[in-house]
């Protein structure tokens, strides 16, 4: 599982057409709307590839999208290789 905390900056005037977009990407959850622009939504993925990330940057109307909170937690399936780096480290 893939999780980012993203920052977008929004032309005002195209706010609510972003806001429109941003509802019909899965995972996708807006927590916070100014009325300068400016948007903390959270985009979860089951891959690392981030492409959600990018296309959000992509929209009409965003003018950034910066990552300020990134956490990859890797399925329990990918996670039998037994490797012992994975394993918890205890004080």
């Amino acid at each position: 599982m893939n999780i980012a905390g993203v920052l977008l900056q929004v032309h005002p005037e195209r706010l609510d057409d972003v806001r429109s977009a941003l509802d019909r990407f899965p995972g996708v959850e807006v927590h916070k709307v100014t009325d300068d622009g400016r948007l903390l939504v959270t985009v979860e993925e089951e891959d690392a590839q981030g492409g959600t990330v990018l296309a959000l940057h992509r929209l009409e109307g965003v003018l950034a999208a910066s990552v300020a909170y990134h956490h990859f937690e890797p399925e329990p399936e990918d996670d039998e290789d037994g490797d012992p780096n994975d394993e918890a480290i205890t004080a």
